[in-house]
């Protein structure tokens, strides 16, 4: 199939047609590159090939609960993780329902930067 230009049967307009080869795509204009993928091949995911997500860091509440050795279910009765979070609210992450528990409000005005 070497066809470059067919003419419809009313000879009014050309149709342009591809040439192909078997390295890309041709058209009556030039070399378009390789031929283009379908949507469907782009997307195909690829089973059993496991993604590497980078890894998640932890919050400044979450190593201090750690250098505690607190388990959540030992957060609320923490005296020293209270004090923590006390002094650190308004700067770092502090679990809402911590918060309530502890009766503690976060001013939404501060700012840490200098």
């Amino acid at each position: 199939m070497d066809r470059i230009f067919t003419l419809s049967h009313k000879a009014t307009h050309a149709k342009i047609q591809p040439r192909v080869f078997e390295t890309g795509m041709t058209w009556a204009y030039g070399n378009s590159g390789p031929s283009p993928r379908h949507d469907s091949q782009a997307r195909k995911p690829q089973l059993g090939v496991s993604r590497r997500f980078a890894p998640t860091l932890e919050t400044e509440f979450e190593l201090r609960a750690t250098q505690l050795q607190l388990t959540p279910q030992m957060y609320a009765a923490s005296v020293e993780l209270r004090s923590w979070c006390r002094q650190n609210k308004n700067r770092c992450y502090v679990p809402e329902w911590l918060l309530e528990a502890w009766s503690v409000t976060v001013d939404p005005t501060f700012s840490d930067a200098t």
